[in-house]
């Protein structure tokens, strides 16, 4: 928010304690130590009017405030990183894209962070020179910033904020609606609240007490919880609504009475009094009284949203239903699609006129504009006011909108299946998971990987029917958590969602992986699954489910076992097997055990003999990993390399 905009503000009522505490921090943070806070309460209770407060008073304090709106980023999460970084650098996102590159050439240069220019380039779709000519910025829907992966922002951001707390102490940071941030900016958001007291910086934070409990926890003893106002500040607050000195006593029990302090609630019912002409008020500054009729009745909060609509022009009441069928964060061509308009043909001025009545606030310029109700409370009074079958028809033309593929833009995944499950259209939101997981696999994107195969879990899960779909996508996200070394999560995948596809396989799986977490768990589960399996059937997966059990035991101390085990196995094998695949996995697990139970005479042998058969079929990964361990690398390391060797042909990640 800008400068102007927070000089325009009402005065704020009621709410001098909680302002008081904020700014005792920040006044900590300008004397070296940082901290952390958060501001919850339900909708229009006064979240964001007490955030803006904080960031006007800010100021003279000698501190620099950057208030940033996360609402309607749920799916776009480079927008409120964008805001922070603008804000950071002080670049004017309404200058040309030239010239906003050259201050964020210019301002990283000074401060001696050059090298991290590119990163904050595609963060906020910008054009760099380079040896071969300038990167050319896209006008489509998406920005480099979502592919950019959260460990390249959090590491960007904690440079950019270590150097600009080096010059100027007592930076306060507010994200206000956090828990509407998509989970890459919250991800990077929360990493600046790991170690709050190392840079002198506020990172303040507003959300309804139904957040993420990830988001109730990193504030759970940090936390101001907001109230209704007084009947004092009710009426305060009436009066200054009206432009008026004081209200007269039947006016204000009649506003104390319905709304029970609620400043939102207040508002609007003042507002509805005054264009209904139930308020007399003779002259700027003297008393309002109400107008007394046989008939009052003086109704809910979202009777009176509902009626404002109701005297909206028809386009603009038409533009708001649909509006709130697309939530927070559309653009005008979705507005569009459910308008069934062409893009050019939705009225710009339209949007201006929700805006400009406090229906609808709007990020960016022109038709690339991005536009969020002003409280959640509107958006949902609207919505629930449409019947059943035309929302589910709305969310379906949404769905479709968000699924068609479009030049230069990336499938809207989240946006489409969010629309498509509202439509009660669950079939139709798989085809679109599958596409952009496909597209996510061969672009190496990790974080993205992850995401896809837990949200088509998630939509599996609600059709019985497609069980069989959702442990497929079940082993999928375990075998990228245990691929990325995740152990913990893949163990937790494996285990939590089920096999109901070749169960022996997810089994196995789970038993290896255990052996990172939890090796006693890992033999139990091992020996289970070994009983199962046949010696011809499967028989790649039984020798490796043979070789984590050896280690598995002599990790929990039964190495006698583990040996005797071993060597039964080996002698199962036969003479004709040579160095094939088992016998090498085997004799190194052998040679492994008898090493690490300080028997290097015994062991050298066969350490010798597994790495020969690795070396023979060019596995290098198998030859460093005896390489390792005949230095005499702890077990925990050895364990995670055994894991990426015997695992990695049983992965489909």
């Amino acid at each position: 928010m800008v400068e102007r905009e927070l000089e325009t503000l009402r005065t704020l009522l009621g709410r001098e304690s909680e302002v008081k505490l904020i700014l005792e921090q920040l006044q900590k943070a300008l004397r070296g130590r940082g901290g952390k806070l958060a501001v919850v309460s339900e909708s229009g209770i006064g979240k964001t009017r007490l955030a803006q407060e904080v960031a006007m008073r800010a100021r003279p304090m000698g501190a620099k405030a950057l208030l940033i709106s996360c609402r309607g980023s749920l799916y776009r999460p480079h927008i409120p990183l964008a805001e922070l970084s603008r804000g950071l650098l002080g670049i004017d996102a309404t200058l040309p894209r030239q010239e906003q590159a050259a201050i964020l050439i210019q301002t990283l240069a000074d401060l001696g962070l050059a090298d991290i220019a590119t990163v904050f380039a595609g963060l906020l779709n910008l054009p760099l020179p380079t040896d071969t000519g300038p990167i050319n910025p896209t006008d489509s829907d998406d920005s480099i910033a979502d592919v950019l992966g959260c460990g390249i922002l959090c590491e960007v951001f904690d440079k950019l904020l270590g150097r600009l707390t080096e010059e100027q102490p007592g930076l306060c940071l507010i994200f206000d609606d956090l828990d509407e941030a998509g989970a890459p900016a919250r991800a990077v958001i929360l990493r600046l609240l790991e170690q709050p007291e190392v840079i002198p910086v506020l990172v303040m934070a507003t959300f309804v007490p139904d957040a993420p409990r990830e988001l109730r926890d990193v504030f759970s003893k940090k936390t101001i919880e907001l109230v209704n106002l007084r009947r004092k500040e009710t009426l305060m607050l009436g009066a200054e609504v009206l432009n008026a000195k004081s209200i007269s006593p039947a006016l204000a029990g009649m506003v104390w009475s319905t709304t029970n302090g609620h400043p939102l609630f207040i508002q609007m019912l003042i507002e509805n009094l005054q264009a209904s002409e139930r308020i007399a008020q003779p002259e700027i500054g003297g008393e309002a009284a109400l107008i007394l009729d046989e008939h009052d009745d003086f109704t809910s909060l979202v009777s009176l949203l509902r009626g404002r609509a109701g005297r909206l022009t028809d386009i603009q009441r038409e533009a708001l239903l649909r509006a709130s069928v697309l939530g927070n964060g559309f653009r005008v061509g979705a507005l569009a699609a459910l308008l069934e308009e062409t893009q050019a043909d939705v009225p710009l001025e339209c949007l201006f006129a929700l805006t400009q009545s406090g229906w609808l606030e709007q990020s960016g310029q022109h038709r690339a504009s991005i536009y969020r109700f002003t409280h959640r409370l509107k958006q949902s009074a609207i919505y629930e006011s449409l019947p059943a079958e035309e929302r589910q028809n709305l969310h379906l033309k949404a769905g479709d909108y968000y699924a068609a593929p479009r030049i230069g833009w990336r499938l809207r995944t989240d946006y489409a299946v969010y629309h498509y499950l509202k439509a009660g259209k669950i079939g139709q939101a798989l085809p679109v998971i599958e596409v952009a997981l496909n597209q996510a696999l061969s672009a190496s994107d990790q974080d993205r990987v992850f995401h896809l195969y837990q949200l088509g879990i998630d939509v599996a899960s609600r059709d019985p029917d497609m069980a069989i779909k959702q442990a497929e996508w079940a082993e999928g996200l375990g075998d990228a958590h245990a691929a990325a070394g995740r152990y913990v999560k893949a163990a937790e995948t494996y285990s939590q969602l089920g096999p109901t596809v070749a169960p022996l396989t997810l089994l196995g799986k789970l038993g290896l992986v255990l052996l990172a977490v939890d090796p006693k768990r890992a033999t139990n589960v091992l020996e289970r699954a070994l009983t199962t399996l046949m010696l011809n059937e499967q028989e790649d997966l039984r020798w490796r489910v043979e070789a984590g059990l050896v280690w598995g035991m002599a990790l929990v101390g039964r190495s006698y076992e583990a040996i005797r085990h071993c060597r039964d196995s080996l002698g199962k094998l036969g003479d004709t097997v040579g160095f094939g695949s088992a016998r090498t996995l085997m004799r190194g697990v052998l040679g492994m055990v008898l090493f690490y139970d300080g028997d290097q005479e015994e062991a050298y042998p066969h350490l010798e003999s597994a790495r020969a058969g690795w070396g023979a079929r060019g596995d290098q990964d198998g030859v460093v990993l005896l390489n390792q361990v005949m230095i005499g690398m702890p077990k925990t390391d050895i364990t995670q390399a055994w894991l990426r060797l015997i695992l990695r042909p049983l992965l489909k990640a």
